[in-house]
């Protein structure tokens, strides 16, 4: 049987009939089955389990021998191949088809709507790999479609006897129907499913519509909630409207652009316009909306899907790019630079209104599109700049370089250029410069260049004048202290023969003037190396108490004739051995003592010593001078270390000076790290402070003092009107372990030293000063010596120079020992040794200071059995030296110049030579020099050579040095420094 919808194969004969049963039987038979295989189209969900079933179905309740079902994908590519009925033998038509090889039934049933009877497959279908398995049957296949889509073929084999009637063969169909609409069901449900998954997962909501009445939703996506703050089945039920979560600014606009669309026939799908929605819990999101038109084919009416996508984050990083673009082009329109990009082979593209500006242009569109090679002075100049620069652009690195463009009206402009590549592979896609005006900068750099040459040429003439400074003021200094050598010299002899009195008087004056005479000028030879920037700084060991104490020794005459009081002190604290420059520490004393002395005409001078910082390798040390003197106000105290400055006019006349004392103090405190300041008040003193940085000597930070303890546990009474020197002394005393008890006069003094004795705590030693109101300390001594109770204290007299001498009148007052004012802390603990060891008959305790005298009676006897020879062209300083030398007992031979000195050393034996500087035919380090050359016929090559300069220049001690000399003394000589310069080498 075949109707218009069969396609028959030919058999070759007659069609045999259906074995057994009636027809409709088999029809009933046929309709359970569909109904069992409907309930299973019902419930599938999976497409391969469904055609399973169905084989399965098929073969077990229907007379088929086999049944099979090929699945396609959309384009007809195969996906699944099911069999029942072949006991496995299905094998290789699976391996067939999964290859894209097709049996001709499964040919034909795809490109033909009909299904197709095969009776005789071994014949027709030879090729089929089921051929054998249909001997003797006979086949039925149809494809599985629906909505012009093929889902795949379905085929079962029967005895060839079968006969397929019209209406199995239309019940063949309609399955064949029933399985492909169920598998387009399962395959819409699947990609229903896969559409909600990723809509799920993404920022965006799916919905339809049906255009009707208030637009019901027919379905939403079930990721609502995130979005939009409902469920899904809000928008469904009707319960939320989407419409009203349009924001109100918003809500027109998207109205009536669906309409326009909807009304448009031709609309297929629109995107809106970006709109706003307010969620319930007020945050407002940003809606990107796209809509599809479709058409209901069950119900024929007009429906919309539309995505809405979340772009809340994508609108605030516009805002936020729409911004910086806003910011970027501010920046780039009002540059201080000129900024300028380039493309295409090198042609202007953009630039801002300062390079206009720069180039001479009236604005950036003036340039639009000229080639760079107008930039250029030069096309040879074009050509080498790109020679040299557009390789580093190429090679992606940003570079900057001075160089000269072209203006519009051709004059060339001096701008420091920086570039940039965009794109460095290929340079035509852009490159950056920026371009800056370097004109007036190069103009400045001209000017300054011109200035640094001038200042080169003054500094050379700067340097020459201070050349020539330097030799004049060493010249100068040679000519002035050369005669003050002599007067100074000749004058301290006169004043030690036998003058009268008014002879005595007349010599005075002219040393007191002299000396003055000699300050000033090492004020002003100061003050010029300063000016000249010559001063140097020394750095060498020295002993901070024993500067101290010479100094006070220094001053104690002066202060002495004018009644003052002249005490020092120094803290504990103190570190006593130190690198430095002593001479410049002494000279800023001095200068303040001196300053101090001047104006003081009763009272007392305090000179102290404190630790103000301490480091590891360094201290901090803060010295005061402080007096009871004529003081100054605040007002002129301003201007005191200011050079050639006093406080007033009145001043300077009435006590005369340079005003450059404190200056220098002042330049000297500084170079040392340090400050320099004053307190005063009119009418009543004043305190002048300065801070100076000096190193520690490595031996040591604290020296620590040698005392015999035969002192410690002494008792002694100090009596003195002088509360600032009982202070003192008392300090002193007590860190040497000595117990001490003050009185501030001969009344309380004498009570204290009875009612002692009476407690029979009787004083060991009492100290008394001499300068005392009422009853002084000679008075008081006698009184104490001839008193039987008391009479046994051990008495030292603080006296001035004066009385140091009259050791006869200060033993008849029963005095033991006499110290001058101030007391070196040696010197006081020597009197106390010798006082105590006289009592207790310990001669061993004081045998380090005999040994001290012993030594020096040694070094005495030495200095007269020495040979110097004094080498010397100016007669007056060779007799002021001569007479020095012989008043210390020394033997003394000369010579006028260098040459004469040689031929004595080479002749005869000397202990040391005292060698001049200038001096005709050969001078003192020409000489000197000539001494220590071991070919030289000198018979000692290394006899101590001692320079006698009058220079006060830096670098002249390092001369001296370096030409061989031990050691140097600056005229004019002063005894004390060359006995101490003989003592140190002889």
């Amino acid at each position: 049987m075949s109707n218009s919808n069969e396609h028959r194969a030919p058999s070759g004969g007659n069609r045999p009939h259906r074995p057994s049963g009636s027809s409709s039987e088999h029809t009933l038979e046929f309709l359970k089955v569909l109904r069992n295989i409907n309930h299973l189209i019902i419930t599938a969900t999976d497409p391969v389990q469904l055609i399973r079933h169905v084989n399965q179905t098929l073969t077990e309740h229907l007379d088929y021998y086999s049944s099979w079902i090929a699945l396609l994908d959309s384009g007809n590519r195969p996906v699944a191949l099911e069999a029942s009925g072949f006991n496995g033998d299905d094998a290789r038509l699976r391996k067939q088809i999964e290859k894209g090889v097709f049996p001709e039934c499964m040919v034909h049933c795809m490109t033909t709507s009909d299904s197709l009877i095969v009776e005789h497959p071994e014949t027709t279908c030879s090729q089929c790999p089921l051929s054998a398995e249909y001997h003797g049957r006979a086949g039925l296949s149809c494809r599985l479609s629906h909505g012009g889509r093929i889902y795949g073929v379905m085929t079962v084999s029967v005895p060839r006897s079968y006969a397929y009637n019209e209406e199995e063969q239309l019940y063949f169909r309609e399955l064949a129907h029933d399985i492909a609409f169920a598998l387009g069901k399962i395959e819409e449900s699947h990609q229903l499913r896969l559409a909600n998954d990723i809509i799920d997962h993404s920022h965006a909501v799916a919905f339809l519509w049906e255009k009707q009445g208030s637009w019901p939703v027919t379905y939403a996506s079930r990721n609502t909630l995130g979005l939009l703050g409902h469920a899904s089945g809000d928008f469904i039920s009707g319960r939320i409207s989407f419409r009203d979560m349009i924001h109100p600014d918003d809500l027109q606009a998207v109205l009536r652009e669906a309409e326009e669309h909807l009304e448009n026939p031709e609309t297929v799908s629109f995107e809106h316009t970006d709109y706003r929605i307010v969620k319930t819990d007020g945050n407002v999101v940003w809606i990107k909306d796209i809509t599809t038109l479709f058409r209901n084919e069950e119900t024929g009416t007009l429906g919309c899907e539309s995505i809405l996508f979340d772009i809340t984050e994508h609108k605030h990083a516009e805002e936020k790019l729409k911004a910086t673009s806003f910011q970027l082009r501010h920046i780039f329109e009002n540059a201080n630079v000129g900024i300028m990009m380039i493309k295409g082979g090198r042609f202007f593209f953009k630039g801002n209104q300062r390079l206009a500006d720069i180039l001479g242009y009236e604005s950036p569109s003036e340039m639009q599109g000229i080639s760079m090679r107008k930039l250029h002075l030069s096309e040879e100049r074009y050509l080498e700049f790109g020679a040299h620069h557009y390789e580093k652009l190429k090679d992606g690195e940003q570079f900057q370089v001075e160089y000269q463009l072209r203006r519009k009206n051709g004059e060339p402009v001096w701008c420091s250029l920086s570039g940039k590549a965009l794109d460095p592979e290929n340079l035509d896609n852009g490159v950056i410069w920026i371009i800056d005006d370097l004109e007036e900068r190069k103009k400045a750099e001209l000017k300054l260049l011109e200035a640094n040459k001038r200042l080169e040429e003054a500094t050379v003439r700067s340097e020459m004048a201070n050349k020539a400074k330097s030799d004049f003021l060493a010249n100068m200094s040679h000519e002035i202290r050369t005669p003050l050598n002599g007067v100074i010299g000749m004058t301290g002899i006169l004043l030690e023969s036998g003058l009268t009195t008014e002879q005595q008087r007349y010599a005075q004056i002219i040393n007191s003037s002299s000396n003055t005479l000699l300050n000033l000028v090492n004020d002003i030879l100061d003050f010029c190396k300063i000016e000249a920037n010559m001063l140097t700084l020394e750095e060498i060991d020295f002993d901070l108490v024993e500067l101290v104490e010479d100094l006070a020794d220094a001053f104690a005459h002066k202060t002495q004739e004018k009644g003052l009081e002249l005490v020092c002190t120094i803290n504990d604290d103190v570190p006593r051995l130190l690198v430095g420059d002593p001479g410049r520490i002494r000279q800023i004393l001095t200068n303040l003592l001196g300053n101090a002395v001047k104006f003081t005409q009763q009272g007392e001078i305090v000179l102290s010593a404190n630790l103000q910082a301490d480091e590891q390798h360094t201290s901090y040390i803060q010295f005061s001078v402080k007096d009871t003197g004529i003081g100054i106000d605040a007002k002129q105290s301003k201007m005191l270390f200011e050079q050639f400055t006093q406080a007033d006019t009145s001043t300077t006349r009435q006590y005369g000076g340079t005003g450059l004392g404190l200056a220098i103090a002042k330049e000297l405190t500084e170079r040392m790290n340090g400050s320099i300041g004053v307190e005063s008040r009119k009418g009543e003193g004043s305190e002048f402070r300065f801070t100076i940085q000096v190193k520690k000597q490595k031996t040591g930070q604290r020296h620590r003092e040698n005392l015999p303890d035969i002192l410690r546990g002494l008792c002694v009474l100090i009596v003195d009107d002088n509360a600032t020197n009982r202070e003192i002394l008392s300090s002193i005393l007590r860190s040497w372990g000595i117990r001490v008890r003050e009185a501030d006069g001969a009344c309380s003094g004498i009570e204290q030293l009875r009612r002692a004795v009476a407690q029979q705590r009787a004083f060991d030693i009492a100290i008394i000063d001499m300068q005392m109101p009422h009853i002084d300390g000679l008075q008081l001594g006698e009184t104490i010596h001839h008193d039987p109770d008391i009479g046994d204290t051990d008495m030292i007299m603080l006296t001035s120079l004066s009385m140091y001498d009259n050791k006869a009148l200060l033993e008849k007052a029963g005095f033991q020992e006499c110290l001058t004012k101030p007391a070196r802390r040696e010197d006081l603990k020597q009197a106390l040794l010798r006082t105590v060891s006289r009592r207790k008959q310990a001669e061993e305790e004081v045998q380090g200071a005999q040994e001290k005298h012993d030594d020096g009676e040694r070094r005495h006897k030495h200095l007269r059995t020495a040979n110097v020879l004094l080498v010397e062209d100016n007669k007056t300083n060779q007799i002021v030296a001569q007479c020095m030398l012989r008043k210390l007992q020394v033997q003394v031979d000369t010579a006028e110049n260098g040459r004469e000195a040689i031929a004595k050393l080479e002749g005869g034996n000397y202990d040391l030579v005292l060698m001049d500087i200038q001096m005709p035919e050969m001078d003192g380090l020409e000489a000197t020099k000539h001494i220590r050359d071991a070919s030289s016929g000198v018979l000692d090559h290394h006899i101590p050579v001692i320079a006698l300069t009058a220079h006060a220049m830096s670098g002249d001690r390092e001369n001296c040095i370096d030409a061989g000399m031990d050691d140097y003394l600056t005229k004019p000589i002063q005894i004390e420094a060359l006995s101490d310069i003989l003592k140190k080498y002889l």
